[in-house]
């Protein structure tokens, strides 16, 4: 049997070992920069490269064939609203501060509609759904056997969970959607091989979410799950009625079996302790949600019709802080994410309005619409059934959605997207089985060959080879930078920096990196500009606001390290650092009273850690260090953030 399986199945299979390990890419490791800043490119460039060998296929076929094409209503109308958003993001150059992110967002989705556009058509054209399976069953079982050896090579858990929830986190909505479509295939599945790999594959799909320990995954899965099993129940034929109870059953025991294991009986952490604090005490992972969420309120109060820009967010996000900390001095939020970078809003769509306005968003929210729309008139007019198929896939969607308002990678991740688009054509494929009545059909129809197929399929072919090119030169870019970092010989490596910046300009790491080896090699007016650069595109952390004053102090130039620290303080308003070294500056510009101030708000904020601070400034480490020893009400410098 399963050789036949294999014999029958061949280009299935051979096309979802291809999806799986584009989709999969980002967990092999790869030579990068000691800090990375901007937008990832590994999916998006295999994606783009294996796109335009479709469209280069799909050309040549044209050439030779008429392609045959079933007029289909529903997939035209979810096609304009998709087309007239990536328009809109692709505008957004003519404002944005960033073009080359507003390239990067343009280009990914556009490949989410071509991957949308032919994901529908092979199924309708293979009446199945066995790439789609073979598809998400690989992902789910890959991914579950990595966490799971991750999993058991842990010997300090309190030390691992951090990597690990990092890691695997980027894959929650991935493998959330997967999961209640691969527990609908149960429901059809009559090869006993087949159905037990499909639903172990289901079953490692709702594993995974929980041993990610995100909250948000976890609560999107619940409610994902409960929508299936009341769908089926009340809304498919009440043959499938039993089924669904037993699989709610089974689904039921896992769930809570494995939060009872692992919260009680077992040392690594459980997702449920991470909801009641006892495996994060600090809980700076919600609160750093509510700040990054006011950030972005903030941003759309700011430019709420247009936006800033498509995947500005990062560039714009200290802008908008500096404002929010005005209007909002005492709000204690005004202290989180002082030392990493907030390149995304943690709720997507506050994200789309913030980089494409109030526009963008009526734009995509019409794509649904749609969808929704087609759903009532099935139900309340036509009063017709839905497949267990299509209430899988649309639980799918339903908890990505969830999720995306809780994560900062939704569609951001885009091995994250292409997964929601696999699995919004198959519901849209299922939706397209139910012919209402008053829905005339009509013919078949057949593209012009010499006017339509060839310019339509060579224009693809251009569009994604410029999409190539964007993704391609991006990781050259990275690729360089890294080389730089390995060279010792400091002429070598600002030959591979020019490089780096000739492939992106806008490459945060190729001058935050320039920057800190001119630093250390004492080139300090040299070093400035370069840091002034990293700020500007996207490392904009107070660390990098450090160095960029140290550099000019040692430059020479103290009057542009006060604005600079002066800038910082407004940003971050409640870096203690930053108040006690503008502090000092002010005060050695005479400005004593504005150097009282400053420093008043720091030691408000930790004496401790105020007193240590200026004494490391304005001395050196090795007597904040002894001074500490004896004064408690100095904190010691190896302790201080």
């Amino acid at each position: 049997m399963k050789t036949k399986i294999l014999s029958d199945n061949k280009f299935e299979i051979c096309l979802a070992i291809i999806v799986v390990t584009i989709l999969l890419f980002p967990l092999f490791d790869l030579p990068r920069p000691a800090t990375l800043t901007g937008h990832p490119w590994k999916v998006e460039l295999l994606s783009s490269l294996f796109l335009f060998i479709v469209s280069i296929v799909l050309l040549v076929k044209s050439s030779r064939n008429k392609i045959y094409s079933k007029d289909n209503k529903l997939l035209l109308y979810l096609a304009i609203p998709f087309s007239i958003f990536i328009i809109w993001s692709g505008i957004s150059y003519f404002w944005a501060s960033s073009p080359r992110s507003v390239a990067h967002h343009t280009f990914v989705w556009i490949n989410y509609l071509l991957i949308f556009v032919i994901t529908f058509k092979y199924l309708q054209q293979a009446k199945n759904t066995i790439l789609i399976r073979y598809i998400l069953v690989g992902a789910a079982i890959f991914l579950f056997i990595l966490i799971l050896s991750d999993y058991m090579l842990i010997s300090d858990f309190s030390i691992s969970q951090g990597p690990l929830r990092v890691r695997y986190a980027k894959f929650a909505e991935l493998i959330l959607i997967t999961a209640p479509v691969l527990w609908a295939f149960a429901f059809y599945t009559k090869k006993p091989l087949i159905k037990n790999i499909t639903f172990v594959a289901g079953v490692c799909a709702w594993l995974m979410p929980m041993f990610s320990l995100s909250k948000g995954a976890f609560l999107a899965g619940i409610f994902s799950f409960a929508v299936f099993f009341v769908a089926v129940f009340f809304f498919s034929h009440p043959r499938y009625r039993r089924k669904v109870l037993a699989l709610a059953g089974i689904w039921l025991a896992i769930t809570v079996g494995t939060q009872l294991y692992y919260t009680y009986s077992s040392e690594i952490s459980s997702t449920v302790k991470h909801f009641t604090g006892d495996a994060d005490k600090s809980r700076d992972s919600s609160m750093f949600r509510v700040f990054t969420w006011k950030v972005s309120l903030q941003m759309i109060r700011e430019n709420w019709l247009v936006g800033v820009g498509a995947d500005n967010f990062g560039q714009e996000v200290n802008n908008s802080r500096r404002n929010f900390a005005k209007l909002n001095p005492d709000d204690p939020l005004n202290s989180m994410a002082e030392d990493y970078y907030v390149e995304r809003s943690h709720n997507e769509f506050l994200q789309i309005i913030a980089e494409l306005g109030i526009i963008g968003f009526l734009i995509f929210s019409s794509i649904f619409v749609v969808l929704f729309y087609r759903i009532s008139r099935i139900f309340i007019k036509h009063r017709k059934r839905l497949s267990p198929m299509f209430w899988g896939s649309f639980a799918g969607v339903i908890g990505f959605f969830v999720s995306s308002m809780l994560s900062s990678f939704s569609f951001r991740a885009v091995q994250n997207g292409i997964m929601f688009i696999l699995v919004l054509a198959l519901m849209v494929y299922e939706l397209n089985k139910i012919k209402l009545s008053d829905e005339t059909p009509k013919e078949n129809f057949t593209f012009d060959i010499q006017k339509w197929q060839k310019p339509i399929f060579a224009g693809l072919s251009i569009i994604l080879l410029l999409s190539v090119t964007n993704f391609l030169t991006h990781s050259i870019s990275v690729f360089n930078v890294y080389f730089a970092e390995q060279e010792k010989d400091m002429e070598i490596a600002e030959t591979y920096y020019k490089r780096a910046v000739f492939f992106d300009r806008e490459n945060g790491s190729a001058y935050l990196s320039n920057a800190g080896k001119l630093y250390y090699s004492e080139q300090y007016k040299e070093a400035a500009p370069m840091f002034r650069k990293a700020i500007e595109n996207g490392a904009n952390v107070s660390l990098t606001y450090f160095y960029l004053a140290k550099s000019q102090i040692m430059a020479g130039d103290k009057e542009a390290a006060k604005k600079t620290l002066s800038e910082a303080v407004e940003i971050f308003p409640h870096s203690i650092y930053a108040r006690t070294h503008y502090a000092i500056l002010l005060d050695e510009n005479g400005k004593q009273a504005d150097a009282e101030k400053q420093f008043e708000f720091a030691a408000k904020l930790n004496p401790k850690d105020a007193n240590s601070w200026k004494i490391v400034l304005e001395k050196n480490i090795l007597t904040a260090t002894l001074k500490a020893e004896k004064d408690k009400s100095v904190q010691k410098p190896n302790e201080l953030i």
